[in-house]
């Protein structure tokens, strides 16, 4: 699936989020420290600590929000559930201050809580603490409901999602924004850093962000792709890079987000590898640390963390144009670009960008949409032979005609009922005057 989808689910953590403690003693807790460590077994899906980290505390702020003392999980479980559908999914929905997508995220990390209670009490686990028939049987209720209430939620929300697909494909710039990176004045001075540190200039830490933060924009533009496979990336893939007939190298990047699906590609032109060879040579080693493998490193000398290498493509663009473009945007822009090809070349741009035919053009080019619709529309106009429409005048272009016809009348002489302006009866009754006289009865 594609992670820009409209119906995927907001798992992330808050940056105040505190720590699962350990030392709380509270049976609670004691629950979601056990919940925490299953989730990274295999049993619990060999999920990264980071993700196991967000489903514990998103169960434990729920938790928290609806038994404050953190008593039992009775608060989740009783009245099939709805004492947290009604006192915090509901209000928190119909207020605006969750996302549909993340109050899914939430009810998803209570299911999970919820299989791992009810399995480790039927799996008999050693110094698990001890769980009630009655909860168990009520904590069964719910897992099974919450699927059908995720559903709902999608439903009855999902407005709220092509509310806000349509306000960031209206302030979309257009491909014409973009493509002339090389003539920014971050990009030629990333440029001019790389030529001066092959013949010995000593790259400063700003200097090196400059030219990392250059390449992960210059490789991001060339693929469109979603930037996790840049963060994983490593100098190992890239040296392995295979070179295609046309002189582009293709870098194989077997660990992302998707590597069920395969290896990640990322493409670059001549240019690009070259001067990406010249920052692992002369540039990166500034900051990276010797036993460091990945390819784009922090000043820290350490990977980047998850979803963070985002955040220097938007930080470039505003330094490059004072414009808020992000790696969807530019995905999106691509995207829309594609609209008017045919479809073998739509496909094998959908392809290497690593997106649905179907999820482009259902997310990405709502601009093109309208394009789309409007040639229907023509075509059903003609297909059922349908007569013009008669336009009705607004207020202001009514009261515009009534003003304008009054300016009208004052310029023209008045015509009088037989058709005649009153200049003219007044000649006819001087040249005639004699005549009208005499045959006045």
């Amino acid at each position: 699936e594609d992670e820009d989808e409209g119906e995927d689910e907001d798992l992330q953590s808050n940056d105040e989020d505190e720590d699962l403690d350990e030392d709380t003693g509270d049976e609670e807790w004691e629950e979601l420290v056990y919940f925490y460590e299953h989730l990274q077994d295999l049993g619990g899906g060999a999920n990264k600590e980071r993700q196991a980290c967000i489903h514990a505390q998103n169960v434990r702020k729920l938790l928290d929000q609806l038994d404050p003392k953190n008593d039992t999980i009775s608060c989740i479980i009783e009245d099939g559930g709805m004492h947290m559908w009604r006192d915090w999914g509901k209000p928190i929905l119909e207020q605006n201050k969750m996302k549909p997508g993340t109050v899914k995220a939430y009810l998803s990390s209570v299911g999970k809580f919820l299989k791992f209670i009810i399995n480790k009490v039927a799996d008999e686990t050693r110094d698990f603490p001890s769980i009630d028939e009655r909860s168990l049987r009520l904590a069964n209720n719910v897992l099974n409901r919450l699927p059908d209430w995720r559903t709902a939620i999608s439903r009855k929300f999902s407005h709220k999602k092509w509310e806000k697909v349509l306000e960031v494909s209206r302030r979309l710039p257009p491909a014409s924004t973009i493509n002339d990176l090389m003539s920014t004045d971050p990009a030629k001075e990333a440029i001019t850093i790389l030529n001066k540190s092959s013949t010995g200039h000593l790259v400063s830490s700003r200097e090196f962000i400059s030219v990392r933060d250059f390449l992960i924009v210059r490789l991001e533009l060339e693929n469109a792709q979603r930037p996790g496979p840049l963060e994983t990336a490593t100098v190992s893939n890239f040296r392995e890079a295979e070179q295609g007939d046309d002189g582009s190298y293709t870098m194989y990047c077997p660990k992302h987000k998707r590597s069920i699906d395969g290896p990640a590609r990322i493409c670059m032109d001549a240019e690009t590898h070259a001067n990406v060879c010249t920052y692992i040579d002369y540039v990166r080693g500034v900051c990276a640390e010797d036993n460091e493998e990945a390819l784009f490193v922090t000043l820290e000398g350490k990977a980047f963390d998850h979803s963070n290498i985002g955040k220097r493509i938007t930080a470039f663009w505003f330094k490059a144009k004072q414009i808020k473009l992000s790696s969807t945007d530019v995905r999106k822009i691509a995207s829309s670009a594609t609209f008017e090809m045919n479809v073998v070349e739509k496909r094998a741009i959908n392809e290497h960008m690593a997106h649905k035919e179907g999820t482009a053009d259902h997310y990405y080019n709502i601009g093109h949409i309208t394009k789309k619709s409007s040639r229907g529309h023509q075509l059903l106009k003609k297909t059922l032979n349908l007569d013009t429409s008669v336009t009705t005048r607004s207020k202001q272009e009514t009261e515009s005609a009534i003003s304008a016809r009054c300016n009208n009348e004052e310029l023209e002489p008045r015509i009088n009922e037989g058709g005649l302006t009153d200049s003219q009866v007044e000649v006819i009754e001087m040249l005639f005057s004699s005549h009208i006289v005499s045959q006045a009865p």
